[in-house]
């Protein structure tokens, strides 16, 4: 890894922490990459779950694809790649053109989207009991001249 990766890699898990889904990248001209994305995926199935105990969705993306690809980014392969490890899809993308940058976060955000519909849980009506009954005067220890009233003393104390 290059410099500063290994340190930095023990505390990635703060980044991820509550996510919702996962881009990794990968540089499709550099094979030695996709290895260390795969790290990455495996390290994020392990530790980064939904509310409902789901993994997250992960997507490849696949950059620099402006430049000549070597033989190992093709689309055989990282279909092979994206069902062995249980991937949403991937991308072949290029920041320096804005390629396939649009389309990924078009497939990202809507199932952003319906994940967080899907997860929200309605609101469960008589499941909760939202206070003690009021209490009462009656066997209280205070004086006369406090439980006079016709207040309990929760309303007394709290209105």
């Amino acid at each position: 890894l290059p410099t500063g990766h290994e340190r930095f890699g023990s505390m990635m898990h703060v980044f991820y922490k509550e996510a919702d889904a996962a881009i990794v990248t990968f540089d499709c001209q550099v094979e030695e990459t996709l290895e260390r994305a795969e790290r990455w995926i495996k390290q994020i199935q392990q530790m980064v779950f939904l509310s409902d105990g789901s993994t997250v969705p992960i997507f490849l993306a696949a950059t620099k694809c402006d430049q000549p690809h070597e033989p190992f980014c093709v689309d055989d392969n990282l279909r092979r790649f994206c069902l062995t490890h249980s991937l949403h899809s991937y991308h072949f993308t290029s920041a320096k053109y804005n390629l396939g940058i649009e389309e990924l976060f078009a497939e990202v955000v809507p199932l952003l989207i319906a994940t967080r519909e899907r997860l929200a849980a309605p609101p469960q009506r008589n499941s909760l009991q939202l206070r003690d009954p009021p209490l009462t005067d009656e066997g209280s220890s205070r004086s006369s001249s406090s439980s006079t009233s016709s207040t309990s003393p929760l309303q007394q104390c709290c209105s």
